[in-house]
């Protein structure tokens, strides 16, 4: 009988261990959410070869987005893309292509500058650099002929028999036969990391979370105190 009540007593503090280490893993869970959102975004100013952080098929790495990249190819198409911010919350038009990279079969859309600007010839190779975004999800405007709605590879799948790459390159720099190539650039802001939910509300998580913990490890005492209390009442 002895044996077997220390038995459950062992299957009893086994459980609120489990319990409350649980709890404490989702409270700390909540925690790393919190500091996700107010962690400051470092940029790594290395330029990488466009194809060395990017596949055809499948999504945009997340580890991919946010460097600088580079690429040689040549234009294929233009579009306006309308009401697009850049990176100090003005208001633009911009000019969008598809860019065909060399010795890939394939392609990748481009913000190219702001609208207006005159796009180099399709045979004229050109080099660019820029910054390395995840496509836009949500409409920008409501498009139409020669225009997308939102920076998107997805809406040009039936424009090019190119296999289109994820993502966008909003470009800084480009050059062709050793020379510079100006255009009005556009500074698009870098893709914040996408934490659902509110700072204060993951802290109110976090509280919630490490209560119950403290419930759980306090339940066998409180327990244990009302049965000695009885047991004394009795006598």
């Amino acid at each position: 009988m002895m044996n077997r009540s220390k038995f459950q007593q062992f299957l009893t503090l086994l459980l609120v261990l489990a319990l409350s280490a649980i709890f404490i893993g989702l409270g700390q869970w909540q925690w790393n959410r919190a500091q996700a959102m107010k962690k400051p975004l470092v940029i790594d100013q290395k330029i990488y070869p466009l194809r060395d952080l990017v596949q055809v098929n499948g999504a945009l790495p997340g580890n991919s987005v946010n460097h600088f990249v580079t690429a040689t190819g040549h234009y294929v198409a233009q579009f306006r893309a309308r009401n697009q911010i850049d990176s100090k919350k003005n208001v633009n038009e911009v000019s969008a292509a598809i860019f065909a990279v060399d010795q890939c079969s394939c392609a990748i859309l481009v913000a190219r500058s702001a609208w207006g600007a005159e796009l180099p010839n399709a045979d004229t190779s050109v080099t660019l650099t820029g910054k390395l975004l995840p496509s836009q999800s949500d409409d920008r405007s409501p498009g139409g002929a020669g225009e997308i709605s939102r920076l998107d590879s997805a809406l040009l799948v039936s424009q090019s028999k190119l296999a289109l790459m994820p993502g966008f390159i909003a470009v800084t720099s480009e050059t062709s036969n050793g020379l510079q190539l100006s255009a009005s650039r556009i500074d698009f802001p870098f893709a914040k990391p996408r934490v659902a939910g509110f700072y204060w509300q993951h802290l109110s998580y976090v509280v919630i979370w490490w209560l119950m913990a403290l419930l759980i490890l306090g339940l066998p005492l409180y327990t244990r105190r009302i049965r000695k209390n009885e047991s004394e009442s009795g006598e």
